[in-house]
């Protein structure tokens, strides 16, 4: 079963109130890639994780993909970090809480 949630940002601070947290601070930060450098590192890494890491592997056993199109993602993310003027940008949300240990 795979568990990941693509709005789960969106939804972090509320689960953290399911969980009974109160004192929660909700934090972002965000990660841009327009370098040419940095597009470099980025896309020969996505490209080499997609057909040489089990990401590839659990994609195609979710059933996201077939085999035989991690490769033409591995080239879209080679075309991409080549590209002039190509640009990647993400948001990283997170939720900070203390939690008091239980007492005796």
């Amino acid at each position: 079963v795979c568990s990941s949630d693509l709005d789960a940002g969106r939804h972090l601070l509320g689960w953290c109130h399911e969980a009974g947290l109160t004192d929660v601070a909700v934090v972002t930060d965000s990660w841009t890639f327009a370098d040419p450098a940095e597009k470099l590192n980025w896309g020969e890494s996505w490209a080499e994780r997609t057909v040489s890491s089990s990401l590839g592997e659990q994609a195609v056993g979710y059933g996201i993909c077939a085999a035989g199109e991690l490769e033409q993602m591995a080239e879209a993310w080679l075309r991409w970090a080549k590209d002039p003027s190509s640009v990647y940008y993400f948001i990283h949300v997170a939720a900070l809480a203390v939690v008091e240990p239980a007492r005796p």
